[in-house]
This record gives C-alpha cells, structure tokens and sequence, in this order.
C-alpha cells in the first residue's frame, strides 16, 4: 500500500487509514472531547499547535461542537456518528473508510455527513460500504460490487443501477 509492504511496515499503514465502523467506537463514559483527545494520542497529535484548531474546525463542519463536553452514552445515534467520524479523521489519514455511515442516522445527520464526505473528496480516498444504491451514487466516483465477500464488479457510479446490479448477482450465483 503506498509502495510500503504490509507486513514490514503495519504501523505506517496503519497512520494513513481512518475507519469508521458501524458503530463508532467511543467510550460511553468519556464525552466527545475526552474521547477525541484520547484517540489523538495515538498518533502524537494532541502536543501539536494546530491540533486544537483542527478539532474544532471539524466540531464546527460536523455541528457537534455543543456536545463536546457530554458523555456519549448521553448521545444520540447521529452525534455518536459525528464524534467517531472526528475520531477517524483526526490525524489526516489518507484512505478513510466508513462501514455503513449513514444506518440508522436521522435527515439532519445524513445530510452532514454527506456534506463532510464531499468537503473531502479531494483530499482523501473514501471508501464507503453501503446497501443504498442511491446514496452511493450521489457521493462516489466507482462502485465496487461485492458478493459473498468478494469484489466481483467495479462500475462507474452512472453505471450502476438496479438492474446492473441485479444482473452482477444472478451471474454470481
């Protein structure tokens, strides 16, 4: 990845990928801030001058920054989202994976995270999983088409339709 051998060179692989699980992956017990600092530490980036300006920059894009001193287990689904998003994003990786962003999310969130998602496109790689057709086309360059784990089509985002995708299925199976 990147020229680097995944084997020798795990850690620095490691620093240019964010991930955003399906679920967010903070501690119920911190508030979003605490959470965010923890994280950061990680990567060394809580010592940085600009550290404090980035984390509140993406409190600001992501419209979290009231919340910042609430435990997350006090949050809703969509704000949990949000601060494990900053989580993901914090030391500027270069890929970023999000795994089913936009589930169970309300209007509001979704539309924020779409917004953040093409505020980056062209900083970052960004893949997304997703089951929503639409929404990945609305947001992505490629679709990669997967089946039983594994990817069997990759299509142009203007490629893909129902009935594409109907089809890569039934020639799968």
């Amino acid at each position: 990845m990147f020229g680097l051998a995944l084997r020798e060179n795990g850690r620095e692989i490691r620093q240019m990928v964010g991930y955003l699980s399906h679920e967010p992956l903070l501690y119920r017990d911190l508030t979003g801030e605490e959470n965010i600092n923890f994280y950061s530490k990680f990567y060394q980036l809580s010592s940085q001058e600009r550290f404090q300006e980035k984390l509140d920059k993406s409190f600001n894009f992501l419209k979290i920054t009231r919340w910042r001193y609430e435990p997350i287990k006090h949050l809703s689904k969509g704000l949990k989202k949000r601060f494990g998003l900053v989580r993901a994003i914090i030391h500027d990786p270069k890929i970023l994976l999000l795994d089913e962003p936009f589930s169970g999310l309300d209007i509001l969130s979704v539309n924020i995270l779409k917004d953040f998602i093409r505020n980056e496109r062209g900083n970052k790689t960004t893949i997304i999983s997703t089951h929503d057709i639409d929404l990945a086309k609305s947001l992505c360059d490629r679709g990669a088409i997967l089946v039983e784990g594994k990817m069997r089509h990759v299509l142009r985002s203007q490629d893909i339709t129902d009935t594409s995708v109907k089809e890569i299925f039934e020639r799968s199976v």
